[in-house]
C-alpha cells in the first residue's frame, strides 16, 4: 500500500470504495468511512455483533480504530 500524489494505491485493488475505506480509516476520518456504507449497511468487526447504520459504524470506528493504520 502506497500513496501516489495524495492517492492511496493498493496493489491488486482498483475498487474506489475499498481504496477510500482504507484511506479514510488511516486518516482517522471515521465519518467519511461510515459514509461509504449504505444507510443500513453493516460493519462486520472481529468478535463483535454486526454494527449496523452509518452513525453506529462511525461511533464504533472512533472508539476502536483510533490510531490504526491498515
Amino acid at each position: 500500500m502506497t500513496y501516489t500524489e495524495n492517492t492511496l494505491v493498493i496493489k491488486g485493488i482498483s475498487a474506489p470504495a475499498i481504496i477510500d475505506y482504507f484511506a479514510t480509516i488511516n486518516q482517522a476520518e471515521f465519518i467519511q468511512t461510515a459514509s461509504l456504507f449504505t444507510e443500513n449497511g453493516s460493519l462486520l468487526a472481529p468478535l463483535e455483533n454486526p454494527i449496523v447504520g452509518r452513525e453506529k459504524i462511525a461511533a464504533y470506528l472512533s472508539k476502536e480504530a483510533k490510531g490504526m493504520k491498515l
